[in-house]
């Protein structure tokens, strides 16, 4: 099992983030049940203290050396605080701790040239086959060769083809985006072309046939009324009444069995139970009455190990043997009364 030896800056102001989680876990022994004012308490096994943070022995001492940071504080101030409203100034101390720590890592890594990607470098750059304005042109208007659907006929040489982009958008946080352009054939002198002005001028001169069609219609023939007439739709037959439907059969389909349920010990063997002892799966214990002189973790290589570690002992009620190391052995500790369990994945806990 891992041991942490650390030497803390004489003032507390200078406490780095793994400078305060070293002295919380292993000097002070800072848990949700006690208080800020009094004495410190039993120091935390590094073992339990990673079961229930989720994370390997070797992750703690990485935060502990300020070499990796864990994005929030929430868990491990749960472990450490709890609910107790006495921790409150801990609390955030100890998330001012992370904030302050990041920072000064980045800045240092910054100096040495090692700097973060810049996010302002995230952003797209132009497309290098894009058109660019002409030199000198200080308007959003460029001369492109273009087709509209709407007028496409050859574009002449005196034709004049403006670009007018609408409400293109540039800054920070916002992403390039072609801007949506109007077309408008013009001659050099600003009148329409040829083109343009001809369909105008056809449209026009319709409308105003059509017109003229319907006043003389009017004119000559005054006294007319035109009446709109209606033609009444038959009634409806009402549709043949359709025989009657069979009832649907009905069928029944046994249903499956249920799936057995898990038993809180599926996780060993019954050859494998310690007598005396109810076993519980993926749990792990905390606190508990001390038991004196006694030694309260050892390496073991089987749960029946850390069993009989906890037998010979009157007041030892409950056992805790986490999940296999690299060299096969287990983290065994052995708990007094009043001992608190939760899940914890890999664990495996025995009660008397």
């Amino acid at each position: 099992m891992a041991r942490y030896s650390k030497i803390l800056p004489q003032d507390r102001e200078d406490f780095s983030f793994g400078d305060l989680v070293y002295w919380h876990l292993f000097v002070y022994g800072t848990r949700p049940q006690g208080d800020p004012s009094a004495k410190a308490g039993r120091k935390w096994e590094a073992a339990a203290i990673c079961g229930l943070l989720g994370i390997t022995e070797k992750t703690l001492g990485n935060w502990m050396a300020d070499r990796h940071f864990p994005q929030y504080t929430n868990d491990l101030e749960r472990e450490l605080f709890g609910e107790n409203n006495a921790w409150d100034d801990a609390r955030l101390e100890l998330a001012e701790a992370l904030r302050r720590t990041r920072d000064l890592k980045r800045r240092k890594a910054a100096s040495a040239g090692q700097a973060t990607e810049d996010p302002a470098s995230e952003q797209p750059q132009p497309d290098e086959g894009q058109p660019r304005l002409p030199a000198g042109s200080s308007s959003g208007r460029s001369l492109i060769p273009a087709v509209d659907d709407e007028e496409s006929q050859p574009v002449g040489s005196n034709d004049l083809i403006i670009i007018e982009p609408h409400g293109e958008k540039f800054g920070k946080d916002w992403t390039r985006v072609a801007p949506q352009a109007v077309i408008r054939r013009e001659q050099p002198s600003g009148r329409r072309s040829f083109w343009s002005r001809s369909r105008l001028a056809a449209a026009m001169g319709l409308t105003s046939i059509t017109v003229a069609l319907g006043m003389y219609a009017w004119v000559s023939n005054p006294s007319a009324t035109m009446v709109a007439t209606t033609t009444k739709a038959p009634p409806k037959s009402p549709p043949a009444s359709a025989p009657p439907s069979p009832p649907p059969i009905k069928t029944t389909q046994p249903s499956p069995p249920p799936p057995p349920e898990p038993k809180p010990d599926a996780c060993l063997p019954d050859n494998a139970k310690p007598a005396g002892f109810k076993i519980t799966c993926d749990a792990i214990l905390t606190g508990g009455t001390t038991l004196g002189s006694n030694r309260l973790t050892y390496p073991v290589t089987s749960v029946e190990a850390c069993a009989s570690k906890c037998r010979p002992i009157e007041r030892c009620v409950a056992f805790t043997v986490g999940p296999p190391e690299s060299d096969g052995k287990r983290s065994c500790t052995i708990f007094g009364p009043t001992p608190e369990g939760r899940e914890s994945t890999g664990w495996i806990s025995g009660m008397r």
